[in-house]
Order: structure tokens, then C-alpha cells, then sequence
């Protein structure tokens, strides 16, 4: 290691060249990276999966379940003998993977469109236009 990651973990420099203590929570997200735990990052398969009307199995994720509940919307996994296990569960529940399917879409469709986070972002910037999807 060297002295620049471990001052990353303390302080940060923002755009207009200002210093920065950074938080606990930014300091304990810092000293994760550096001990080698990375959390796992959503990725926009997790979105376009379940949108295109698939079923997600994907694997745990920071905040995930912010979007989507899992063993209802989506299902997740822990680790590579979790996921052989649900993989073959699934495959022999089709019920139950078509409901956990179906289910993904229908919370994609309503809440996850490209359209659905513009309008969110506009309004959180008090704009008022709508984007609409044609």
C-alpha cells in the first residue's frame, strides 16, 4: 500500500480543488476497498433482464433490494455452491419461476424505465417537463 489510497480513506479533494474530511460511512467504505472487500455493484443486467421479461438470478448486490425484493421480484445468490443450488431449484420449479418472473417485469415496467428515472431526475432538479417513450 501506499500513502495515497490510505489519505483517500480520510479526506477527498471536490471539483472546485477544496479539501474534504470525508464520513464515517465514506471512511468505512474506503477501509473496505483497501482490505479487499469490494461490495458487489447493481449492474444494468439487473434491470434490463427482468424489463425484457427474464427471470434474474444474479448475485448479491449492494442495495439490490432497494429495487426489487428478492425470492418475489428476482432471486439472488450468495456464492457459487448457492447458485448451482437455486439454478437447479429453478429449473425444477417452473411455477415458481415464472411467477418470480413475471412478477420482475411488472416492477421493471412501472418503476425501472429509462423514462421513470428522467422524470425522476427532472423533478428532483424542479424541472417540470415529462419525458415520454415512444
Amino acid at each position: 500500500l501506499t500513502w495515497k489510497p490510505i489519505t483517500k480513506a480520510f479526506i477527498h479533494r471536490r471539483a472546485d480543488d477544496s479539501i474534504v474530511v470525508n464520513s464515517v460511512s465514506e471512511l468505512l467504505g474506503h477501509a473496505k476497498v483497501l482490505l479487499g472487500h469490494k461490495p458487489r455493484q447493481i449492474k444494468g443486467r439487473n434491470f434490463e433482464i427482468p424489463g425484457a421479461g427474464g427471470f434474474l438470478l444474479a448475485g448479491k448486490a449492494e442495495y439490490l433490494e432497494n429495487y426489487y425484493v428478492p425470492g418475489k421480484e428476482i432471486e439472488v445468490f450468495e456464492n457459487l455452491g448457492d447458485l448451482v443450488e437455486k439454478i437447479n431449484y429453478f429449473l425444477a420449479h417452473e411455477a415458481e419461476r415464472e411467477e418470480i418472473r413475471r412478477l420482475g417485469h411488472e416492477r421493471t415496467l412501472q418503476e425501472h424505465t429509462f423514462e421513470k428515472r428522467l422524470n425522476d431526475i427532472f423533478k428532483a432538479m424542479g424541472l417540470s417537463e415529462k419525458v415520454k417513450a415512444k
